[in-house]
Order: C-alpha cells, then sequence, then structure tokens
C-alpha cells in the first residue's frame, strides 16, 4: 500500500481519529503550508475560478455540469438522492479515469493530501476509493473553506509584522528584474499576473482575487526571514490590474521605507520597449497559429491600452501618441521604431505623474540611486539580518 511519508504523517495525524482516516487539522495548517506537500483539489473547475490554492492541482470529484445536476437534485429530493446521483454518475469508466489521475500525481508526489469545499463528503469518498485502490492520503479537515480562512489569519498577521522595503522609481526603471535579484522579495505583479500599468496586461488571464490573497499569504509565510531582516515589495497603487493588494499589506506598504531607483530616459524607453512590446509580440506569437492573427492581436492590444487612459492623457496628446503607434504596428520590419511613442509616453505621462506622487512620499525615501548602486546597498541589508 502506498503510504503518506512517515516523517511528514506523523505531523498531520490526529491522535483521535482511526489510522486509516487520516486528517490534516485545522490547527496543523500552518505547518502544512511551509511543508509544500502536494495538493489535490477535489472542487469542480467553476469553484476553483473563484478562488483557489494557486499550487494545487485541479482534478475535480465532478465536473461543472455534473456538480450543477447533483445540486439541483439535492434541493429538489434531498441529500440521499444527490448522493445515490453522485454514485450512478461518477461509476465504471469515469471513476477509473478519475482515479487514475489523482493515482498518478500521488505517485509521483507521495507527500499528497486531498481536499474539496468544506472538507466533506467528496474528499472522504475520493480517500475511499483510493485506499481500495491500495493508495493512503490524507485530507484536509474543513477543506477549502478551513484553508481560506487559515491563509487570511495568515496575510493579516504577517503583513503586519513583516518589515518592508518598496522598490519605486519612474516608470521602466526596471523595478521589477531588480526585485528578481533580490533573496527576501515578493513579486507581487507576478502573482497578480500583470505588469501594473494600462500596458500591463499578460496574454493569460489573471487569478481571482482569493486566489492573489492565497499566494501572497503563502509567500510571506515561507520566507522564512530571521528576525531584522526585510522584505523588499515593488511600489504599487492599491490594485495590479484587476486585483486588489490586501488591505493589510496595503497599509503596510504605505508606511514603509522607500527606495527610489533612478534611471536616464534612454534606459527607460529600451525598458519599456523589452517588457511591454518585444514580450508581449513574442507571447502572442506563441499563443497564435499565423502571423496574421499575431499582428492582430499586438495592434489591439497596444491600440486598446492606450485608450484606457486616454481622458487622462487628454485629447491632443492621446491623438499624438496614437499616430505614432499605428505607424508602428504598420510595419513590424524594426521594432526599434516604437521608442518613439514610448519615449513621448514616459515624458510627457508617466513621469509628471510619477514625480507628483513620489513627493508626497518623500519622507520615507531611504535610498535613492541607480539600479546597480541599488543592488549593492540592497545586499548590504540582507546580509546584514544574517
Amino acid at each position: 500500500m502506498l503510504c503518506y511519508p512517515k516523517t511528514i504523517y506523523s505531523l498531520f495525524m490526529t491522535n483521535t481519529l482511526n489510522h486509516k482516516d487520516q486528517i490534516i487539522s485545522r490547527n496543523q495548517l500552518d505547518i502544512f503550508f511551509r511543508s509544500n506537500t502536494n495538493l489535490i483539489d477535489l472542487r469542480a473547475p467553476v469553484e476553483v475560478a473563484r478562488g483557489g490554492i494557486p499550487e494545487a492541482i485541479n482534478y475535480p470529484l465532478l465536473n461543472n455540469e455534473e456538480r450543477h445536476q447533483i445540486g439541483i437534485t439535492y434541493k429538489e429530493s434531498g441529500k440521499r438522492a444527490a448522493i445515490n446521483l453522485g454514485e450512478k454518475i461518477v461509476s465504471g469508466a469515469v471513476r477509473e479515469h478519475r482515479l487514475d489521475s489523482w493515482i498518478q500525481s500521488i505517485s509521483k508526489r507521495p507527500d499528497t493530501a486531498l481536499f474539496c469545499y468544506r472538507g466533506g463528503l467528496r474528499s472522504s469518498t475520493a480517500q475511499s476509493w483510493l485506499r481500495k485502490k491500495g493508495v493512503c492520503v490524507p485530507r484536509i479537515d474543513g477543506g477549502y473553506k478551513a484553508l481560506r480562512a487559515q491563509l487570511i489569519r495568515i496575510l493579516h498577521t504577517t503583513s503586519t509584522k513583516a518589515k518592508i522595503i518598496l522598490i519605486g522609481g519612474r516608470t521602466g526603471s526596471a523595478k521589477t528584474h531588480l526585485l528578481g535579484k533580490l533573496v527576501n522579495q515578493i513579486d507581487l505583479e507576478k502573482i497578480a499576473n500583470h505588469r501594473g500599468s494600462a500596458f500591463g496586461r499578460r496574454m493569460t488571464p489573471q487569478p481571482a482575487q482569493a486566489t492573489f490573497e492565497n499566494q501572497i499569504a503563502l509567500e510571506l509565510l515561507r520566507l522564512g526571514s530571521p528576525p531584522g531582516s526585510f522584505v523588499f515589495l515593488e511600489d504599487e497603487g492599491s490594485s495590479i490590474g484587476s486585483v486588489a493588494i490586501p488591505t493589510t499589506l496595503y497599509k503596510k506598504m504605505g508606511t514603509s521605507g522607500l527606495a527610489v531607483i533612478e534611471e536616464d530616459i534612454n534606459y527607460r524607453t529600451q525598458t519599456i520597449l523589452e517588457d511591454y512590446v518585444i514580450s508581449n509580440l513574442r507571447e502572442l506569437r506563441f499563443k497564435h497559429q499565423t502571423e496574421a492573427e499575431t499582428e492582430a492581436a499586438f495592434r489591439s492590444f497596444l491600440l486598446d491600452s492606450l485608450d484606457r487612459i486616454k481622458k487622462r492623457l487628454g485629447g491632443a496628446l492621446h491623438k499624438k501618441i496614437t499616430i505614432l503607434m499605428q505607424a508602428c504596428l504598420n510595419d513590424y520590419s524594426d521594432l526599434i521604431k516604437h521608442q518613439e511613442w514610448i519615449r513621448i509616453l514616459l515624458e510627457e505621462y508617466y513621469d509628471p505623474m510619477y514625480d507628483y506622487q513620489i513627493k508626497q512620499k518623500s519622507a520615507r525615501i531611504i535610498y535613492q540611486g541607480s539600479s546597480h548602486d541599488f543592488l549593492q546597498w540592497a545586499a548590504n541589508i540582507e546580509s546584514r539580518a544574517e
């Protein structure tokens, strides 16, 4: 029988339960989160889309339509009838296929746990079916609801206690790239799947708000920072695309020290060209089958992004940049040409806006200088905390 590894198993087993009924209790979840255990989410995809644990694998016991049918039966005929329908729907080849998916995942990562929404019927059913196949893994007491509640608590407590340094600077200062070179850091834009401006949309959707918050909580918990060390974050507004930075964390960011990166207009223009033009075009080429589809999607992306800030740009500036952008889009032979409208957008829109905002934060500035010097400064801070 394939069982949960004994070293981790001993941490998670409750004393009051039968050996076969492996359950990870709610008061063990902090240890569990730090263990990076493989998670199988048994909920239907529609449930996961509303909020999930980002690293969990979604192998549902019931798909969306099956869950819908059983829900109707439960309302109309009661629990027993719903269970009977579920056993009928998920039987034979369907059951075997789902079991095979779970077993394959567990065979790659024996340190696996199951969860459904409340930790009830679906996870206990899956656990029972697996046991009959000779595979025993624990399930989460309270399911996703318990995981979510614990992560909200972790997010609040760790955000309150964290010592944060923000990395700021004018648009195009490569703040995100600098962040990735540090040890104790959390990339909020990466978690949000968005680059954090009107042009920041990625080719894949952003996560649900709850999923975004869950991942931040996990990363804060797992940093394992020694006392006195700092967590580096990029200076952000209250939202990154469609998701909002959790209130407790955002309030803490609003009182944190600020490291301001200073780079010239040529450096910043090149950064924007690489990150927002060349990178997005590369992603679109990977996504679309033909160059014509790629070019149409790229044109739509840039022009729609510009239209998002049309009111703030003003009619004259919006028209000026649109003409330059369209000329570049009509000729894909030289992407360097995009630098012209990027420079204008930086100098006439983003820079004045940033300069106004930084004046409001001037009392919190603890570093001001180049990217190169910043990395040395940050390394000294991290080494002093060791």
